[in-house]
């Protein structure tokens, strides 16, 4: 699958993501280690973070479902599955929610992947 990154001119700079994307991971808000289902916090920067970091002040813009549909991309420290069958059953977690995106996503490591990506690539554009 690819991770994509462009400039529109000099005052937009869209994230291609080849998923469906929880809003947390482009725009930040993660869970914390108290709130989140796995009890960790995460440990990477939000897309936005990540294009901005040299003090960019246009648009931000994530396109989601781009070039792949690999599935959801849940934030690392909130992927919860059942261990006996993690992709059949959709067991709640410890706060009784459901976590039905994680039942039909490319796996637990996919969000740091992403995250990592971009970061690489947008590096490789400065």
């Amino acid at each position: 699958s690819e991770a994509g990154y462009m400039e529109l001119g000099k005052s937009v700079r869209v994230l291609l993501a080849p998923g469906e994307l929880a809003p947390e991971i482009a725009m930040g808000g993660f869970l914390t280690k108290e709130t989140s289902s796995l009890r960790k916090n995460m440990d990477k920067n939000h897309a936005y973070k990540t294009i901005t970091a040299d003090g960019f002040k246009g648009k931000c813009l994530v396109f989601g479902l781009m070039n792949d549909e690999i599935g959801y991309i849940v934030p690392t420290n909130d992927f919860y599955t059942s261990y006996l069958l993690p992709s059949i059953l959709n067991f709640p977690d410890r706060f009784g929610n459901g976590h039905y995106e994680e039942t039909v996503s490319a796996g637990p490591k996919t969000c740091g992947i992403l995250l990592d990506s971009w970061k690489d690539i947008f590096k490789a554009t400065r």
